[in-house]
C-alpha cells in the first residue's frame, strides 16, 4: 500500500559527484513527474535557499532553526 502523503520535491543536497552520475543515469528509467520534483543541489545552496523558506532550514544551511547537532 501507498502512503497518503503528495510528495512535491525532493531536494538531494551535498550529493557526491559518483552519485551524482548514478542518479543522472537513473533519471532516464524514472517518469517526467517523478525528475521534474527531483532536485539535485551541489554544495551552492543558493537555488535550494529560494525555494525552501529559511525559517524551516537548520542553521547549518543558513536558515534560523536549530542546528542538525541539536536537532540529533
Amino acid at each position: 500500500r501507498g502512503c497518503g502523503w503528495r510528495i512535491k520535491a525532493i531536494h538531494v543536497l551535498n550529493l557526491p559527484s559518483f552519485a551524482e552520475i548514478l542518479v543522472n543515469t537513473t533519471k532516464k528509467l524514472l517518469k517526467q513527474k517523478i525528475i521534474d520534483r527531483l532536485h539535485i543541489h551541489g554544495t551552492d545552496l543558493t537555488e535550494f535557499k529560494k525555494q525552501i523558506p529559511s525559517h524551516l532550514l537548520p542553521a547549518d544551511y543558513g536558515g534560523q532553526g536549530e542546528s542538525l547537532r541539536d536537532l540529533s
